[in-house]
Order: structure tokens, then sequence, then C-alpha cells
């Protein structure tokens, strides 16, 4: 908890946004709506949810790795 909050007030320091949307879209936009389609509208059931699952964590780890070694830590915003 501690780790994550301190990395998103880094991203937020540095002028990046990406870190407070990733989540959500991570759940919403992946796990929920992909779940979803996978589950009704190609008709694989629990199996179309547990791979929308394990989708939004492989999204999940490679926006961490990005946040952890990706170009985020280098500042958009210059001081006057």
């Amino acid at each position: 908890m501690f780790s994550e909050r301190a990395t998103e007030l880094k991203v937020r320091f540095t002028g990046h946004v990406f870190h407070h949307g990733s989540r959500n879209f991570q759940t919403w936009g992946l796990r929920v709506v992909l779940g979803y389609v996978l589950a009704f509208s190609l008709q694989m059931g629990s199996l179309g949810v547990w791979l929308a699952t394990a989708v939004s964590n492989v999204v999940g780890v490679i926006a961490a790795l990005w946040i952890k070694y990706g170009s985020w830590a280098r500042a958009i915003i210059k001081n006057k």
C-alpha cells in the first residue's frame, strides 16, 4: 500500500498521470468489459472471465514495469 502510494505521488509530481487511470483501466476497461465480451458475446462462459482476468494481470505487470523502469520519472513539467 505504501509503495503504491509513493509511486502514485512520484507520478503526480513528474507531471504524468498514467498511473492514476491505469488501475481503473486494468479493472474496468479490461477485466470487466473483456470478461463480459468473452463470456457472453463469444460464448466462452467462465473460461472467458478467467482469460480476461489473466490478460488484465499481464497488462498490469507491463504497466508496473513501465512505471518502475520507464521514462516516466523524467519530468515533463519544467521549473520556471
